[in-house]
């Protein structure tokens, strides 16, 4: 039962990461497509 909660609790904490991550991907995305970054540097 312990474990069960403690797989839960993490499985909990791993979507709010990802959900997270998914935020800033669309934040970047917007204020690259406005202009706010002048340089590429996903290009080397």
């Amino acid at each position: 039962m312990y474990k069960e909660s403690e797989v839960n609790a993490l499985v909990s904490k791993a979507r709010a990461l990802i959900i997270e991550a998914e935020a800033v991907r669309e934040y970047t995305a917007k204020q690259q497509s406005v202009g706010v970054f002048k340089n590429d540097l996903t290009k080397t």
